[in-house]
């Protein structure tokens, strides 16, 4: 069983908004043991207690509805050390101490690369996990390069990709719009839209993961027959 989870870039709007949140409602739940070790790692510099006041604030925000019993569980089994995630030595340092250990990349794409070489150099335990968020890779070489990566780290079945929520809201409501209107139901579909293209917009948040945009959709129709 893996008791570790180490957070890279976590002092990001990824950790603060969503996986410190995810822990304090697993927590809540009976999910997380007592022996749970929260590791984060960024570049900032700062103490134990920064981050944890830091961590606080988060889940007083993003986890309000949660009792302060369960966030103060989370905050006390972190800890937080200031590393370079593409430094093998750094990495190797993080992941020392027994059992298995789960990453989670809360990176840049761009670093994605780095970072895993880095693990790879490091010897993770064995039933180690890493886990990604997408967006994978910059393009489709970037993407292919990271899986190969990936594959000489660790076997297909010990990776995550988380898949990127950029603009699901805004799917969900295209789909709404269809299924709920007598008058585009009939024709919102594959005879009709050639294509479903999303497309950025504009800054939602910047953080050490990089830039979130907000998102919108537009539909291109068909004017022939389905196939031509």
């Amino acid at each position: 069983m893996i008791n570790r989870l180490i957070v890279l870039g976590a002092t990001g709007d990824l950790n603060a908004r969503y996986l410190l949140p995810a822990l304090a409602a697993l927590r809540a739940g009976g999910h997380l043991a007592d022996r749970f070790e929260l590791i984060c790692a960024d570049r900032r510099n700062w103490t134990k207690e920064e981050f944890r006041r830091w961590a606080s604030a988060q889940l007083d925000q993003h986890a309000a509805t949660e009792p302060a019993e369960v966030k103060k569980a989370i905050i006390d089994s972190a800890r937080y050390r200031q590393v370079d995630a593409t430094e093998a030595a750094d990495i190797a340092s993080l992941v020392a101490g027994d059992g298995p250990v789960a990453v989670y990349l809360a990176l840049p794409p761009a670093i994605f690369s780095g970072a895993v070489a880095a693990l790879g150099a490091a010897n993770l335990p064995s039933g180690s996990r890493i886990v990604l968020e997408k967006p994978f890779g910059e393009d489709l070489d970037s993407a292919v390069e990271l899986n190969r990566l990936l594959t000489g780290v660790m076997s297909e079945q010990a990776v995550f990709r988380v898949d990127h929520f950029l603009a699901m809201t805004t799917v969900q409501n295209v789909l709404g719009s269809r299924l709920a209107n007598r008058v585009l139901e009939p024709i919102w579909n594959s005879s009709h839209i050639a294509e479903v293209e999303i497309v950025s917009h504009g800054v939602l948040f910047r953080g050490a993961a990089g830039v979130a945009l907000r998102a919108g959709v537009s539909l291109r129709g068909r004017t022939g027959p389905r196939g031509r």
